[in-house]
C-alpha cells in the first residue's frame, strides 16, 4: 500500500510539473502571440479546477469519483490524524521567500502577497457558496481545499522564480503530501484537493502577470 501511495504522489507531481521548456515575456497585451502563449500556461490549472468541479456533488462529496482516494488515503491508512499539514502548507511559500535567486526579496514578497490575495479572494467565496459538506461532517465549506491551494501556490512560485528541479520537485512533493494528508485526516474529498491544486497554481501564475516585472525573463519549463 505504501508503494501505491508513493506512485499516486509521483503521478500527481508529474502532472503538475510537466510543462514545456520555454521562455515567456508577460507583457501579454502588446502582441497576440504572447497572449496566446500566456493562455497556454493556464491549461494545466484550469484542467485541475475543472476536474475538481466535476467531482463536486452539490453539497456532498460522497460519490464514486471521490471514493477510491478516500479508500486509499483514509480507510486503508487509518490511524491518528496527522495535523502537521496545518503548518506544512506554508513550507513552499516560506522557501520561496527565503531562498535567494534571480529575484530580489521585495519582488518575491510582493508576488507571494499578490498570489495569496488572488487565491483566497477566489476560494473563500466559493467555499461559502458551494456548501460542500466535509467528510467528517463538521462543516459545509469543504470545496475547494485551501490548504492544498496554499501549498501548490508556494510550489509554483518557486518553479516560476527559476530555481532548479532539486528545489522545485521537493516543493511539489510537499504540496502533494499536504493534499494527501487532507484526505487522510478526513477533512477533504479528492475533488476538493484537485481543485485546490488548480487554484493554487493559477493564482501563482496570475501573480507573476500583475506584479511589476524585473528585466530578466521568466522560464516555464
Amino acid at each position: 500500500m505504501r508503494l501505491i501511495f508513493t506512485f499516486l504522489c509521483l503521478l500527481f507531481v508529474g502532472a503538475a510539473v510537466a510543462q514545456s521548456k520555454r521562455s515567456f515575456d508577460f507583457n501579454v497585451f502588446k502582441h497576440d502571440s504572447k497572449f496566446k502563449s500566456c493562455t497556454k500556461q493556464m491549461i494545466l490549472p484550469a484542467t485541475l479546477v475543472t476536474i475538481g468541479v466535476y467531482g463536486y456533488n452539490h453539497g456532498s462529496g460522497a460519490n464514486a469519483f471521490n471514493s477510491p482516494a478516500k479508500y486509499i488515503f483514509k480507510e486503508t491508512l487509518e490511524g491518528e490524524h496527522i495535523h502537521i499539514d496545518d503548518c506544512l502548507q506554508y513550507a513552499p511559500s516560506i522557501a520561496y521567500l527565503s531562498i535567494g535567486g534571480k529575484e530580489k526579496f521585495g519582488k518575491r514578497f510582493l508576488t507571494c502577497t499578490a498570489a495569496s490575495v488572488l487565491a483566497w479572494g477566489v476560494i473563500m467565496p466559493i467555499k461559502t457558496k458551494a456548501g460542500e459538506i466535509r467528510p467528517d461532517l463538521k462543516s459545509d465549506n469543504s470545496f475547494p481545499s485551501g490548504h492544498t491551494a496554499t501549498a501548490f501556490m508556494g510550489a509554483e512560485l518557486l518553479r516560476l522564480s527559476g530555481h532548479s528541479k532539486k528545489i522545485t520537485i521537493p516543493a511539489y512533493i510537499t504540496a502533494v503530501t499536504v493534499g494527501c494528508m487532507r484526505i487522510h485526516n478526513n477533512r477533504h474529498w479528492f475533488n476538493d484537493v484537485i481543485a485546490g491544486a488548480g487554484f493554487g497554481i493559477l493564482s501563482a501564475r496570475f501573480a507573476y502577470m500583475v506584479v511589476p516585472k524585473e528585466k530578466h525573463r521568466i522560464n516555464f519549463y
